[in-house]
Formats: structure tokens, sequence, C-alpha cells
């Protein structure tokens, strides 16, 4: 059987059902650009519970990763060229409820910040952002907390607040004005990827 690109150079630790694997906190990193993902792993590769159990270069390869590997978190950027990093973090929500997601991404927009949120990402961080605020966003998630990168705090501090309430349910539907707004504010590219939402979250 022929193997998938990533797993033929993939060295990553296989999940295991011994005490020592079972303190790690296993995270799965997903971003189109090999230069971001090694740079996440480099920066998360002092902390000493954190055990990365894979990477994927499109969306839909994150996807079958996460199902496959079932890790505790999941890192994503947002462009792929084959689907939406939105659809990508609703399919891992509905299909691994116990699966949280970290986006990291360049987009500033508070829309998709939002959306982002209401899609069921547990952080939203800036590629600009600090390695230790990274490090921070990381441990926050895993204890099941928002953590949203500080430009952007204040202002959805309030909705996050009522999302916890509600411990952040992953149903999520997109409204027009908020279609709208996401598409004005990003790159033209992400038009294709949000009409990928719902074929990506339905596999």
């Amino acid at each position: 059987m022929t193997k998938e690109p990533l797993e033929e150079y993939l060295c990553y630790p296989e999940h295991s059902g011994d005490n020592q694997t079972a303190k790690r906190y296993r995270v799965l990193i997903a971003d189109a650009h090999p230069t971001t993902r090694r740079g996440l792993i480099a920066n998360l590769a002092v902390v000493p519970e954190v055990e990365f159990c894979g990477e994927a270069e499109d969306g839909r390869k994150a996807v079958r990763f996460a199902r496959r590997k079932k890790p505790d978190l999941v890192i994503t950027g947002l462009n792929f060229r084959d689907a939406s990093g939105i659809g990508i973090v609703r399919a891992i929500r509905t299909i691994l409820p116990k699966t949280e997601v970290l986006i990291v991404t360049c987009h500033d927009s508070l829309e998709v910040a939002r959306i982002a949120l209401r899609a069921g990402a547990r952080g939203f961080l800036g590629k600009s952002d600090s390695n230790q605020e990274l490090i921070d966003a990381v441990y926050k998630v895993r204890e099941r907390r928002f953590y949203i990168r500080a430009k952007l705090s204040p202002i959805l501090q309030e909705e996050t607040e009522r999302m916890a309430a509600r411990n952040a349910s992953p149903d999520f539907t997109l409204t027009r004005q908020e279609m709208v707004a996401v598409l004005a504010r990003s790159q033209v590219k992400l038009r294709a990827h949000f009409l990928d939402i719902l074929k990506l979250g339905s596999q």
C-alpha cells in the first residue's frame, strides 16, 4: 500500500495506553506552509508535556490525521487550498469533541476570530504573536479555557464568557451578514474555502 506523503517522514510516537504517554499532551500541527509548521514545532518543543503526533499541509489530511491519531489539540492555520480552515475546525470538533483546536493565522479580522470561536475553536492567535503567547495559549486551552490574542481579547471577552458558560458548543451556522463581512475583509481565496465548510464538516 502506498503511503501518504506526510506519513513517509513523520517520526512522531504513536499514542499508547501506558501511563507515561497518557500524561503527555498530544498535538497535531496543520498549516499550508512547511516553515510555519516547523516553527510551531520548534517553539513548542520546549514545553515538556507536549508530544507531537503529526503534521498536515492541507485541510482534508488534517481531518484524516485527527480522526486517526485523536490528538488532545490541533493547531491549525486558516488558509488551505483544498478546504476552509473554519470547516476544519467544525469537522474536528464534530468528529472529536474532546479534541481542542487552536488557530494560528495571519488574519487580524475580528469577524474571522468570532466565527472561528463559534465554530468550536478554543483559541485564536496571530502568526506574529510571540512564542510566549503561543505557549500561554496552549496551557490555557489545555485547561479548557479560551485564549484570544491580546489585540482582540478585550473585544471578545464578553462573547467567550458566554460561550464558556454554555460549554462552547461546536454547533455553528454562518449568517448571511457574517459571511459577507468575512469575505470583504479576507483574501479572495477564502471565498472558495468558505464554500467548502459544509462539505468538509460532513465527512
